[in-house]
């Protein structure tokens, strides 16, 4: 027995021994090329520098009921999300997700407007599913294809600055070797090298790709939680403006709609107000601005409501 423990003891420092010297070379190969780190090393960094983070969300959204209750009740909106609905969820699980429609605090949503709303469970499945829209194409809004137009620059900026940025680099690392900037810049022979650079400048303002049908805004539905939320109201807006039926979800859409989860509409309506009295002065009574404002503010929900009689 006692030489089966030597021989194992033996073996279990040889294994010790290896994984050390393994460790080792780890390390200077690290210091070798520049402390890099391997994959599983960064997923290891970034998990402990966003436990905090994650940590504090629980603390706020699972401990503090109020917080709690705004959580259950922004979730339960998935409720009016078609691209969720035509997924197939069961009838129970939107169910409760009618129950936590009361987490909003609305009035209206009783316990019988929400029996209503369950018992319209099946037509708005089949709606979901039988009614087309194209979120892209022929049934695309104006504020769509301005979203189109802000994506498609905020990427010509991006590819701009990482074009200034890499002549950037390349022109310190030129001057480190003892090349002058301009010279450095001329490049292959070029006579007036800034032109060179300024024509790369330009030219990523201009690459082809950028007018490419399938552009990055495919991922809209995943990755932009605003455009995504504004395109299903467009289809929400066809349901009212058409009278497709929904009677109580169409009344749940629209009070929802009215919740406000960010200060940015506030400060559209001081911008608004701004505009306005700058157009008519300072002697506007009270009445004339708050007018003005509402008109402005919400000029574009007038067809939704008179087409609903409402």
């Amino acid at each position: 027995m006692s030489d089966r423990l030597k021989l194992k003891r033996d073996e279990l420092k040889a294994a010790t021994d290896r994984l050390a010297a393994a460790n080792s070379a780890v390390q200077q190969f690290h210091s070798s090329y520049g402390n890099v780190i391997t994959e599983d090393d960064f997923v290891q960094y970034a998990r402990a520098k966003m436990k905090p983070a994650f940590d504090k969300y629980e603390s706020l959204f699972e401990n503090d009921e109020d917080l709690k209750r705004s959580k259950k009740a922004f979730l339960a909106c998935k409720l009016f999300d078609v691209l969720y609905l035509r997924s197939g969820p069961s009838h129970e699980s939107l169910g409760r997700l009618i129950d936590d429609l009361k987490c909003f605090g609305f009035p209206e949503f009783d316990e019988n407007f929400l029996t209503q709303m369950k018992k319209e469970i099946p037509e708005l499945m089949q709606l979901a599913a039988s009614m087309t829209h194209n979120f892209e194409g022929e049934d695309a809004t104006k504020e769509m294809r301005l979203f189109h137009a802000r994506v498609k620059e905020r990427a010509r900026k991006d590819q701009q600055r990482a074009t200034l940025f890499n002549v950037d680099s390349y022109l310190r690392e030129a001057e480190e070797e003892g090349l002058s900037i301009t010279d450095a810049a001329a490049g292959e022979g070029e006579v007036d090298g800034f032109t060179g650079v300024e024509a790369a400048i330009l030219a990523a303002a201009e690459d082809a790709d950028m007018d490419a049908d399938n552009f990055r805004y495919a991922d809209w539905g995943k990755q932009d939680v605003g455009e995504r939320s504004r395109r299903l109201y467009d289809w929400w807006r066809v349901v009212m403006n058409e009278k497709r039926g929904l009677q109580f979800f169409q009344k749940a859409v629209r009070l929802i709609v009215t919740v406000q989860v960010s200060s940015a509409a506030v400060e559209r309506v001081f911008s608004q107000l701004t505009f306005i009295r700058r157009a008519i002065g300072d002697k506007a009574t009270r009445d004339v601005l708050q007018t003005r404002a509402f008109i402005r503010c919400n000029g574009n929900l007038v067809e939704d409501y008179s087409a609903n009689g409402v």
